[in-house]
C-alpha cells in the first residue's frame, strides 16, 4: 500500500494544489459571510459552486460525514485532499463555531503558497528535464560509442564513454538511494528529534520555518477571537496531532509557560520560533498585554513569509545556476566524446 503521507502529498501538491484550495476556501468564506451555515455552504458547493471536481469530492465527503454524525472536519479529512494543518484548523472552527475566520485564514494561506516544490523545483522543471534527457542519452549510448569506434579500447579514455559506463553501472543504486532518502525526509521531518534531524539537512530548516509560519497564522486567528496563551498552545497541539516532533515542541513550550512561569515569548524561543523571532514578538507585544498579540502575530506572519520567499529566491538562483552549468558541462563532454570517437575512427584508416 502507498503510505498515507505520500498520498496526501500528491493530492495537496499536484492534484488539489494551493491555488485550487484558495478558491475553495474563499467560496466557503464568502457564503458564510453572507449568513449561510457551514452545512449549507458545502451543499451549495456540491450542487453548483464547485469549480474543481476535487472540491465536489470534499463537499460530498463532508455532507456524508455530517449525516453520519461525524462532523465537517472529519469528512474533509476523509477525502485526503486537504493538508493536515487545514483539517486541524477546521476542527478548531467546528469546536468554536468560527468558520468564517478559519476559511478566511486558509484562503489567504493558500493564495500565496511558498514551498520548496512551488518556488524552487517547479520553476526549474524545464531545465531539469533537459539535463535528465541528456543523462538518459548518455545511458543508452554506451554501445554506440563502442560501435562507432570499432573496439572498446579506443573509447576507454573518452570522458563521455566513462560517464555512460558509470550511469549503466550505478544509476539504479543512485535512484534507489535518492528515493529512500526522500522517503525518510518526508517521514522523519515530522517525527525525529535530536541528532537524527541532522540527516534532514536543509529540509529541516525548511520544515521548521513552515511550522513557525503555520503556528503564527493559527495564533493570529485565535488571539483575534480572544484566546489565551494556553488555549492557543492547546489548540496547536490538537492541530499538529499527526506531527510528533511539533507536538513535543508544543508540550515543552506549554510546560515552560505554565509550570515554570516563563513568559510565552521565552517559552516559544528555540522551539516553535527561533530566538530572534521570539524577541521580535516580545517587542511587538509590549508588557505582554493579551490584546496586542493578534496584531503582533499578524506582523510576524508577514515577516516569516518575506524571509521564506527570500530564501526560496536564493535557492532558485543557486539551483538554476547549477542546473545550467550541469547542462553545459554534459553537452561539452558529449560533443567532445563524439569528436574524439570520430577522429579515432578516421585515424584507423
Amino acid at each position: 500500500m502507498i503510505p498515507e503521507v505520500l498520498i496526501r502529498w500528491w493530492n495537496t501538491t499536484l492534484r488539489f494544489d494551493a491555488a485550487k484550495r484558495s478558491v475553495f476556501y474563499r467560496i466557503l468564506a464568502a457564503q458564510i459571510r453572507g449568513g449561510l451555515s457551514v452545512h449549507q455552504a458545502f451543499e451549495n458547493l456540491n450542487a453548483n459552486l464547485a469549480t474543481y471536481p476535487e472540491a465536489r469530492i470534499i463537499a460530498r465527503q463532508v455532507l456524508r460525514s455530517v449525516r453520519n454524525g461525524e462532523g465537517v472536519a472529519q469528512g474533509a479529512d476523509t477525502s485526503r485532499l486537504l493538508p493536515r494543518f487545514d483539517v486541524g484548523l477546521m476542527k478548531m472552527a467546528e469546536k468554536n463555531d468560527s468558520w468564517q475566520v478559519a476559511f478566511t485564514v486558509l484562503g489567504e494561506d493558500a493564495a500565496s503558497p511558498a514551498t520548496l516544490f512551488n518556488k524552487v523545483i517547479k520553476p526549474n522543471t524545464y531545465y531539469l528535464l533537459v539535463v535528465t534527457a541528456l543523462l538518459v542519452l548518455y545511458y543508452v549510448m554506451q554501445d554506440f560509442f563502442v560501435d562507432m569506434a570499432g573496439n572498446r579500447q579506443a573509447v576507454e579514455g573518452i570522458a563521455a564513454y566513462q560517464l555512460s559506463l558509470f550511469l549503466n553501472n550505478w544509476i539504479g543504486l543512485i535512484l534507489l538511494s535518492l528515493t529512500l532518502y526522500l522517503g525518510l525526509v518526508l517521514w522523519g521531518r515530522t517525527r525525529w528529534s535530536g541528532p537524527a534531524r541532522r540527516l534532514l539537512t536543509l529540509f529541516d530548516t525548511d520544515y521548521r520555518q513552515h511550522v513557525a509560519l503555520r503556528f503564527t497564522r493559527l495564533a493570529q486567528a485565535m488571539y483575534q477571537q480572544g484566546a489565551s496563551h494556553v488555549e492557543v498552545l492547546d489548540q496547536a497541539r490538537e492541530i499538529f496531532s499527526n506531527e510528533p516532533y511539533v507536538r513535543r515542541l508544543l508540550r515543552n513550550t506549554h510546560t515552560a509557560h505554565t509550570r515554570t512561569g516563563m513568559a510565552i515569548e521565552a517559552a516559544l524561543a528555540d522551539r516553535l520560533l527561533s530566538r530572534a523571532h521570539a524577541g521580535i514578538l516580545q517587542n511587538m507585544a509590549p508588557e505582554g498585554r493579551i490584546e496586542t498579540y493578534a496584531g503582533a502575530y499578524a506582523a510576524l506572519t508577514e515577516l516569516l513569509q518575506v524571509l521564506i520567499a527570500s530564501r526560496y529566491q536564493n535557492l532558485l538562483v543557486v539551483t538554476r545556476s547549477l542546473t545550467l552549468s550541469g547542462f553545459v558541462l554534459l553537452f561539452l563532454i558529449f560533443a567532445g566524446g563524439i569528436f574524439a570517437v570520430f577522429t579515432s575512427t578516421i585515424s584507423q584508416f
